[in-house]
């Protein structure tokens, strides 16, 4: 006996997260955030060795909804939480010396990328650009559009990331 519940467990696991891998502050709200919401309620108070493949695959038979009242959740989001759970368990196996990690054989949601992709047409882009509240705005808008840099990517840029005579800009931070 362990003596360690899942919620054990999962707060070890966050702290190894982010004092020994080094994970980003954004990674860490997300894996608590998905821990509150789904995780903890359904296992955090179960000891960690009573939690078996068996209990997971009924835990995951009912992520569609027909246990209890539940919000529709996409394959994706579900397959964040068996990938958090899988993580949990292989550090809980390292530390509390669990057997094996019940969720090595449950299998992830399929996961269908549709392909449909809208973007902006350069006038869409412009009409934004010239519709935005500030030219930093305006530029910011324009720089994503163009470049596909994301928000943080954005954010980091300084004046010396960007070389004109090269039209190239550098992601150095996020």
């Amino acid at each position: 006996d362990t003596g360690a519940t899942f919620a054990d467990a999962a707060e070890e696991y966050l702290r190894y997260a982010e004092q020994d891998r080094g994970c980003k502050p954004s990674t860490i709200r997300g894996y608590r955030s998905q821990l509150n919401a789904h995780l903890l309620p359904e296992f955090g108070s179960m000891k960690i060795e009573d939690i078996t493949e068996r209990e997971i695959e009924r835990w995951r038979a009912g992520m569609a909804g027909s246990r209890r009242a539940r919000p529709v959740l996409s394959n994706k989001t579900k397959n964040h939480q068996l990938v958090l759970m899988h993580a949990i368990f292989r550090r809980a196996v390292k530390l509390y010396g669990l057997p094996r990690n019940p969720l090595e054989n449950v299998d992830r949601y399929r996961v269908r990328a549709s392909g449909d992709i809208e973007v902006f047409s350069p006038e869409e882009i412009w009409s934004l650009v010239r519709a935005a509240a500030s030219d930093i705005d305006g530029t910011i808008f324009l720089t994503a559009a163009f470049t596909g840099l994301r928000r943080g990517e954005l954010l980091g840029l300084r004046w010396r990331d960007v070389d004109f005579e090269a039209s190239t800009i550098r992601v150095r931070a996020s």
